[in-house]
């Protein structure tokens, strides 16, 4: 597996291995999204691990805009 940090863009990779902890089967998922940013997470599939992925995603997309929104409502000189 490479190290997440040298995935380029658009780029995911995952591993599968077993958890002694959790005594089953599990899927190391890490993707980078076209912005650069480095998403990764663990589930019981790698389709499951695509869906958490995908979810945090959009709740980022959604505060980052929520975040700059508030910035520019709270800096009117600012706006276009």
């Amino acid at each position: 597996m490479k190290n997440p940090t040298l995935l380029k863009p658009g780029e995911s990779q995952h591993t599968i291995y077993y958890s002694s902890v959790l005594k089953k089967k599990q899927v190391q998922y890490d993707y980078r999204d076209s912005k650069g940013r480095l998403f990764s997470t663990v589930a019981d599939s790698v389709e499951k691990a695509k869906l958490k992925i995908f979810n945090q995603i959009g709740e980022t997309d959604r505060k980052e805009a929520e975040a700059e929104h508030n910035f520019f409502k709270s800096h009117p000189e600012l706006n276009p």
